[in-house]
């Protein structure tokens, strides 16, 4: 029987998310069409990945923020490189646009902010209760913030201290007739 009810909590909770996601990337909501997602991948955050926000069709200034968390437990090795990342992300974004007829000028202030894991604990139970693979993450204190690149015994980076700051300020032009 408790087999039963994990199953239907399981199917439960799939068709209470779906609706959602389906519910906020509507047409009708004031949000841009689809999800705001992104790679917040700590060693993609050099490369900027712009992010096109639609500031709507009134000529003027509208003002935008988001708010993203991510848990990365990545470990890969191969002929004499190895990268291991356990760090949870945060990352806000604030977003300023003007528009001025067909002209869009959009600019974006990010804090960043790399800590230890402290959604671990949640991240395995979220594995758990879908039955997702959890792949390494048993292998690994829980908690922890460890980036580490190494080449050929060297090691190019590493870090283990929590950081944060602002990041790189997006700028963005475009011309829309």
């Amino acid at each position: 029987m408790r087999r039963v009810n994990m199953v239907i909590m399981k199917q439960a909770s799939l068709s209470i998310l779906t609706s959602l996601i389906v519910l906020i990337s509507s047409p009708g909501t004031r949000a841009a069409p689809g999800l705001a997602t992104r790679d917040l991948n700590p060693i993609l955050q050099p490369i900027f990945l712009p992010r096109y926000r639609n500031p709507g069709s009134e000529n003027g200034w509208s003002i935008d923020h988001s708010f993203f968390i991510t848990n990365t437990l990545q470990q890969q090795s191969r002929s004499g490189e190895s990268l291991l990342i356990d760090v949870e992300n945060y990352q806000y974004n604030l977003d300023f646009a003007l528009r001025s007829d067909a002209w869009v000028f959009q600019t974006s202030l990010p804090f960043i902010a790399n800590r230890s894991g402290e959604l671990d604990g949640l991240i395995d139970d979220w594995h758990d209760f879908f039955g997702l693979p959890s792949r390494k993450r048993t292998e690994f204190p829980q908690d922890q913030l460890q980036i580490e690149y190494i080449v050929d015994g060297e090691t190019e980076y590493s870090q283990s201290d929590s950081s944060d700051g602002i990041g790189d300020i997006a700028v963005q032009a475009g011309y829309f007739p």
